[in-house]
Order: C-alpha cells, then sequence, then structure tokens
C-alpha cells in the first residue's frame, strides 16, 4: 500500500514565491529589452528621415529621382541600414504631410519633388 502525500504548505509557498520572483524579474528585463529597441528604431528613424530630407534639399523643388537614386544617396549618409528604410521613411514624411512629392512613373519607381510642407504660425 502507498504512503499518502503529504504536502509542506511552505516549501509550495516559497517555491510560488520564488517562480513567481522570476517571472517579474524576465517581464521587467523584457521590458528593458522593448524600450531599448523602441529607442534604437526612433533613433535610425530620425537618421534615416534627416537624410531623405536633406536629399530633397539638395535636389530641390520639381527635380525627380529614382527610388534607388533616394535610397543610394540616404544608405551613404546614414550607413548601414535596411534597404527599403528610405523609400518607407518618404512615404511616411508624405503621410504626415512634411513633403510633398508626386509620383512620375509607379513602375520605373521615379517621382519628382514638390517641396516640404510649410508650417503655419500658431495664431495666438
Amino acid at each position: 500500500m502507498a504512503e499518502p502525500l503529504t504536502t509542506n504548505t511552505t516549501e509550495i509557498d516559497s517555491a510560488f514565491a520564488t517562480a513567481t520572483e522570476r517571472l517579474a524579474e524576465r517581464e521587467r528585463i523584457e521590458a528593458i529589452e522593448t524600450a531599448r529597441q523602441r529607442h534604437e528604431i526612433a533613433r535610425v528613424a530620425a537618421r534615416i528621415s534627416e537624410a531623405v530630407c536633406a536629399y530633397l534639399a539638395d535636389l530641390g523643388r520639381g527635380g525627380e529621382f529614382h527610388l534607388a537614386e533616394l535610397t543610394g544617396a540616404v544608405l551613404l549618409k546614414v550607413g548601414t541600414a535596411a534597404p527599403d528604410s528610405p523609400g518607407r521613411i518618404l512615404r511616411q514624411l508624405r503621410r504626415r504631410g512634411s513633403i510633398a512629392y508626386t509620383v512620375v512613373d509607379r513602375s520605373a519607381s521615379r517621382y519628382r519633388f514638390d517641396g516640404f510642407a510649410v508650417k503655419q504660425k500658431e495664431l495666438f
């Protein structure tokens, strides 16, 4: 006949507390890593955005460019970045209303820079 199981609630409580502490520590570390990643992504996006705007400023209003030209110029300026990042940032700047451009030939990825947004002074 098997002996009845006895439970020591102190050991169970201690094991549960330890597991809970480990989980909380793991979640804290993951939160810190996520915050670091977000900060790094924002920093890189800002550098790419600045390089895109510099390229467009040098090009001038009415200047036409291929996306590959923009990408090459931006990657030379910022160093390492994902190859699609300059195009993504270009579209993001347009959605935000910071820049304007016209798609001249979508199949050739050719664009015309129409200018930067002019910020209006607040009336108050």
